[in-house]
């Protein structure tokens, strides 16, 4: 009799101890791996310099380059580039008029490199639109080549359309109300609003045939641009060079009537890639805390027609994605528009599922 109670009770404590050990693997949050590509260099600068991604063959990828390099403020700027031949995105028409290729794969597939910005090279038809969301830039190469440098400006800098019509936001610095157009060098009437100012009669946010964005709006990049005794978010801890030995948090959101829901939360494999203007803020909450402003409102859309430049700026229906650094001293993400929490999420959580706001 003894011998049967004993041997029940042990059986009873292999089932708990194989239950516990299931729950665990269950709940224990795994990497996501999405098979990284090779990265290649283009061109390196420094360590800590902001970093861009091309998508595309590495002749188009040096052709826009070498063609950033030569554009003020830009060519006094530490820029590193890379690019990666071996993936082709999937890109959509978004309306049938712009080519956009922001997705959940490419942001994974772009975490080969060490880099903020993505820009993936599409030859479309000429009348088909270049476009602007959150840090992918995705760029019709049948439209002028200053097209880079006009979706890259709208990304780095947040700087609003110079034509009409267009968009501006709280956070939008390049279009002026007329109270507060003193504060420009010279002032246009025009600058996405008609009754808004630009800086410059004719620069890159307004003409593709311009080769200049203009001293007030230079200085807006600038202030977006890491100099030497700054670090920027992705380079603030000590990492490896290596994307494969690294891992972030991928949080998949949507933006709807001014609410944030978030969808995912998922561990990846690779360097993180951020994104640096907007009106939006998020927050890693902890003993490691930083903060960094996103746009996941506006989807910026260009095309030159002869020579103005035309477009749309859409208010996004989209999934956005936030990448952050996977550690343990930062414990709750927090995004924010406007000093409005819009969503506050756990990222230590097993389960990882937002909180009630």
């Amino acid at each position: 009799m003894e011998n049967k109670t004993f041997f029940i009770s042990l059986i009873s404590i292999l089932a708990v101890i194989i239950i516990a050990l299931i729950i665990l693997f269950v709940n224990k949050p795994s990497v996501n791996a999405s098979p990284l590509e090779p990265c290649n260099t283009l061109s390196f600068s420094k360590e800590g310099a902001i970093g861009i991604t091309f998508f595309g063959s590495k002749n188009d990828s040096m052709k826009y380059t070498n063609y950033i390099k030569t554009i003020s403020p830009f060519d006094k700027a530490d820029i590193n580039f890379y690019y990666i031949d071996s993936y082709k995105p999937n890109c959509e028409l978004y309306k049938g008029i712009a080519i956009l290729c922001y997705s959940k794969e490419l942001i994974r597939k772009a975490a080969s490199c060490k880099s903020n910005y993505i820009a993936v090279l599409s030859n479309q038809p000429s009348n088909i639109r270049s476009s602007s969301y959150m840090n992918v830039l995705s760029i019709n190469t049948a439209s002028p080549i200053s097209v880079f440098a006009h979706e890259l400006a709208h990304s780095l800098a947040f700087l609003a359309e110079e034509y009409i019509p267009g968009e501006i936001s709280s956070k939008t610095k390049n279009c002026l109300s007329e109270e507060n157009k003193n504060n420009l060098p010279e002032s246009f009437k025009g600058c996405s609003k008609d009754n808004y100012y630009r800086s410059i009669e004719n620069g890159i946010m307004r003409t593709l045939s311009s080769s200049t964005f203009g001293s007030y709006d230079e200085s807006l990049i600038l202030e977006k641009i890491p100099s030497s005794s700054k670090t920027s978010l992705i380079t603030g801890n000590v990492i490896s060079e290596d994307c494969n030995q690294q891992q972030y948090y991928l949080i998949s959101a949507t933006y709807n009537n001014n609410e944030v829901t978030i969808n995912n939360i998922e561990p990846q494999q690779g360097c993180l890639s951020t994104t640096s203007s907007g009106a939006f803020n998020y927050t890693l909450i902890g003993d490691y805390s930083i903060s960094q402003e996103f746009n996941p409102e506006l989807i910026f859309t260009d095309v030159q027609v002869g020579d103005s430049l035309t477009g749309e700026t859409f208010i996004s229906d989209k999934e956005f994605y936030i990448q952050t650094p996977k550690i343990q001293e930062s414990q709750m993400l927090q995004i924010s528009k406007d000093n409005k929490v819009l969503a506050l999420v756990n990222l230590q959580s097993s389960n990882t599922r937002p909180c009630q706001i």
